[in-house]
């Protein structure tokens, strides 16, 4: 009897601890998800129009749903203050005052990152010096790349794209990438992709799972090589 006790008690705790990892990987998976809708959001909005006030105001009105301190109280008035506030409730009150602080002060820099952005977009400051792929992007077709400038093989790029749960049989997984491939390739996607200053790129399965392996192996390598740990 203390041995099946015992026994079950490992399962359970083991299972709890499954589970609170994936709690938090969803928790970051969502962030990402908001950040991205942001992104989206603020261009529609601010980024064609050139509105440096809206934006100002836009980015002020979030201040209330990421508060240091306190509970939320104002009500959400659009989608991206909605999707803030959830996840704030789901991921400070457990803090501590301290991480609390910094973290609704780093929120709020890379919201405002935005503004900075269009700021210096109105007044004509800015001014590309290369991109970190490895060809020259469609938009900027004047700009060299980091690699033609004198760093070869330079390449720091974000890749989107999507995944299928282990043992999804590969003729479903086929047929996604075919009707994905096609959906990409659609002009009204294409010109989507291309105002948050994409490229589109398509790929089979077999080369994303390669590219995805390759990534891997990169920048593993430099947080090995630099001692980086997740606080």
């Amino acid at each position: 009897m203390p041995e099946r006790t015992t026994g079950y008690r490992r399962s359970t705790g083991s299972e709890r601890g499954e589970a609170r990892r994936k709690e938090l990987l969803d928790l970051v998976t969502d962030w990402y998800v908001w950040v991205f809708y942001f992104d989206d959001h603020f261009l529609e909005l601010f980024k064609r129009s050139r509105d440096l006030d809206g934006a100002r105001a836009y980015l002020d009105a979030l201040r209330a749903f990421m508060p240091a301190d306190g509970q939320i109280n104002d009500k959400p008035a659009n989608p991206v203050e909605a999707g803030l506030a959830d996840l704030w409730s789901r991921t400070v009150p457990d803090r501590s005052d301290d991480w609390r602080a910094r973290f609704a002060e780093s929120t709020r820099n890379l919201l405002d990152e935005s503004l900075w952005e269009l700021a210096n977009i109105n007044a004509g400051n800015l001014r590309a010096l290369g991109v970190a792929s490895l060809t020259r992007s469609t938009l900027l077709p004047q700009v060299a790349t980091i690699a033609e400038s004198g760093l070869p093989g330079f390449e720091a790029v974000l890749r989107y794209g999507l995944l299928a749960p282990a043992g999804t049989p590969k003729a479903i997984v086929a047929q996604l990438n075919r009707e994905l491939t096609t959906l990409v390739e659609t002009d009204d996607v294409r010109s989507r992709i291309a105002a948050d200053g994409g490229d589109t790129l398509t790929s089979t399965p077999e080369q994303y799972a390669a590219d995805i392996d390759r990534e891997v192996r990169k920048w593993g390598a430099l947080v090995r090589k630099l001692g980086l740990r997740v606080e």
